[in-house]
């Protein structure tokens, strides 16, 4: 039996261009990243914490 883990997606604000899934974003585009994801990109100083938004379970 295993039981799944719910991970907590939270939408942040782009401070400056990133590539996220692949894909070209630029500063001020939102995406939804894990927490994890969330603070490698607050150490690259890549997002506006001020904004951050959690999602409901996904």
């Amino acid at each position: 039996m295993s039981a799944e883990k719910t991970v907590q997606l939270v939408e942040v604000v782009l401070t400056g261009e990133h590539i996220h899934k692949g894909v070209p974003k630029q500063k001020g585009d939102k995406i939804e990243v894990t927490e994890r994801q969330k603070a490698f990109l607050q150490q690259a100083g890549k997002v506006d914490l001020a904004t951050s938004t959690a999602i409901k379970g996904a």
